[in-house]
């Protein structure tokens, strides 16, 4: 990644710290292994489609370009309360003290992008391995710890990148000590997962964010202001990612029974997000799922299905980690205009083009540079401007489990075959 603007003050620090990071640096196409996954429970645990209070009077509040779609009128769940405590939580420090949970290929990431951030500090590494926490804390001048409960003594938040079933074990915990929550997406593998960490975050005086990455990029940005202030009417969309990035069996936790998902919880959280963004909420869908490692039971590595949008529009969705190309498309067609983002692999973006009804097409190359990230620098920034102002971030817990309930629902539809409610 490329070295962020630093304060001089803080320069010196950064630049050897940096150098010490440079042994753990992933390559960027690793980026499509980054996310923890975890075990596949029994589908028939998923709750059944569930009716949604939508509030429909409009596409919603934009105070900020990474705000919610749309605000709700009321609960998924009465027992879930959606999003952050929107009331004072404790005061605000100065520097807020980082803890990494998972120093993976994502840990590492968010660790060197925070020693970036003026006001924030990594005091803390939490892994199961201690050596991988033991080189990340050094490289940050951090504490190592194998266990998450002393951990928490030496920190005001957490980054939660572990695999995601143990997510809800991490963020539980950690809410409950009254720290503050980063989590890596998926928010968990399961739904009760999911609604268990909602409860727990909106029991806390805390604020928890979900590490949706692509509301944070500016192309992303860019193409979501020309789908909502410029197309009209959506008629549909499309988005296609697909890349040759399935490791073998037991290569790392995507490939191993007991941690795997599959790419339908994994990765098309991403895509399921930026619909609910840029477009609406989605009612149905239905999916085709395939596995290029049979023998592993409950891992599938392509996605094929059609969301259906809240107001009439559909999306089809094509993603695949077992492609032998790599490219990646995400479009939208209205009733004033279309606009896609168009990429040479399953992350990056090179340009943005788009057309206004009777009028000639543009097109915008997208500067290389805004690949080097992805979004996750700007993530953290903004989460830590969240700490210290006090503030709920604009990407909520409510936000990342509306995005897994749509992902166990293109399962079921998968294994049951038609259309199944959200």
């Amino acid at each position: 990644m490329k070295q962020r603007m630093l304060s001089r003050t803080a320069a010196g620090a950064y630049d050897s710290i940096r150098r010490s990071l440079e042994r753990l640096r992933v390559d960027h196409l690793d980026l499509i292994q980054l996310h923890a996954v975890g075990d596949l429970e029994d589908l028939g645990r998923a709750t059944g489609p569930a009716a949604r209070s939508r509030a429909r009077s409009g596409r919603g509040t934009r105070a900020r370009d990474g705000a919610s779609v749309r605000p709700r009128a009321g609960s998924r769940d009465a027992g879930v309360a959606r999003g952050s405590a929107a009331e004072p939580v404790r005061p605000r420090p100065a520097v807020v003290r980082m803890g990494i949970v998972g120093a993976g290929c994502i840990g590492r990431i968010h660790a060197e992008n925070l020693t970036a951030i003026d006001g924030a500090r990594v005091t803390a590494v939490m892994d199961v391995a201690a050596d991988r926490a033991e080189e990340l804390a050094a490289a940050c001048g951090a504490r190592a710890f194998t266990e998450l409960a002393p951990m928490l003594d030496e920190v005001d938040a957490v980054y939660v990148c572990s695999p995601p079933t143990f997510h809800r074990e991490h963020i539980v915990a950690a809410v409950s000590a009254g720290k503050h929550v980063f989590c890596e997406k998926p928010l968990a593998a399961t739904t009760d997962d999911g609604r268990a960490i909602a409860r727990a975050v909106a029991a806390a005086p805390v604020h928890a964010m979900v590490g949706f990455n692509n509301r944070f990029r500016p192309a992303f940005r860019r193409w979501r202001e020309l789908v909502r202030d410029e197309l009209g009417t959506p008629y549909g969309g499309w988005i296609h990612r697909v890349a040759p990035s399935t490791p073998p069996p037991n290569a790392n936790w995507r490939t191993t029974l007991g941690l795997l998902t599959g790419i339908t919880i994994e990765s098309a959280s991403h895509d399921i997000d930026l619909v609910r963004w840029a477009i609406g909420e989605i009612e149905a869908v239905s999916a085709s799922t395939t596995s290029s490692l049979p023998e592993l039971e409950g891992y599938d590595d392509s996605l094929f299905g059609l969301l259906r949008v809240d107001g009439g529009a559909a999306l089809m969705l094509a993603i695949s980690w077992s492609s032998p190309i790599s490219m990646s498309s995400r479009g939208v067609v209205g009733s004033g205009e279309a606009a896609c983002l168009i990429g040479p692999d399953m992350w990056t973006v090179s340009e943005l083009r788009w057309a206004l009804r009777g009028r000639p097409e543009r097109a915008e190359t997208i500067d290389a540079d805004e690949g080097a990230d992805l979004g996750y620098a700007e993530a953290s920034r903004h989460f830590i401007e969240c700490l210290r102002q006090d503030r709920p971030p604009d990407v909520t817990v409510d936000d990342g489990l509306v995005a897994l309930e749509v992902s166990l629902a293109l399962l079921r539809a998968a294994l049951q075959g038609g259309t199944v409610g959200v």
